[in-house]
């Protein structure tokens, strides 16, 4: 099963769009990358496609996402770096995963 989410429901349709045009059944939710409601060490893998770069706390979204992953499994996370990022911002500060 694959497990889309979001925090904007809105953005659900374009998202089924993509995904049936792959072939893809995907699952949709609408959640806060900071607080998300699954139970600890939930899945065995997890791409976040600009989900932790507009959290405005990397850490604590980062740290949801590793908390949800089984042990010895892989996440993967996707920034555009191009567009997001003003020069007040630290792009090149470390975040720290527990």
């Amino acid at each position: 099963m694959i497990l889309a989410t979001e925090l904007s429901a809105e953005l659900f349709v374009d998202g089924r769009r993509r995904g049936q045009r792959a072939g893809e059944d995907l699952e949709w939710l609408a959640v806060n990358v900071e607080d998300l409601t699954f139970e600890d060490e939930r899945f065995n893998y997890i791409v976040s496609s600009l989900g932790v770069q507009f959290a405005p706390r990397h850490e604590v979204s980062a740290s949801e996402l590793v908390r949800l992953l089984q042990a010895s499994s892989e996440y993967f996370i996707i920034l555009d770096l191009k567009h997001s990022f003003k020069p007040s911002h630290d792009a090149h500060r470390p975040v720290r995963l527990p």
